[in-house]
């Protein structure tokens, strides 16, 4: 629980708010740790790209594009864990 949880003025929605920003910086320097291949693949994934669209961005085949961003996940977890100074599998 925060420590201004319950003290006057205190406000969630801007709580929320540098929670998200927090989330996001730590995320974008997870992402940056990330190989670029492997993160150009997942930008087009989270943008809600398939597969077969990926591979053909990316000059690769379907396959491909699925083994980079399964890597991607793995590489980005990791990443996440060492920014956050936690050790652990990354699986």
């Amino acid at each position: 629980m925060p420590l201004t949880t319950g003290l006057p003025g205190h406000d969630r929605a801007v709580e929320d708010e540098i929670e998200q920003a927090v989330v996001t910086s730590d995320l974008c320097a997870a992402l940056r740790r990330v190989p670029p291949d492997q993160r150009l693949a997942m930008a087009y994934y989270l943008e809600d790209l398939t597969h077969p669209v990926i591979a053909e961005q990316l000059g690769i085949t379907e396959q491909q594009s699925r083994d980079l961003i399964k890597r991607a996940r793995t590489a980005l977890r990791v990443a996440l864990l060492a920014y956050h100074g936690k050790s652990g599998d990354p699986r």
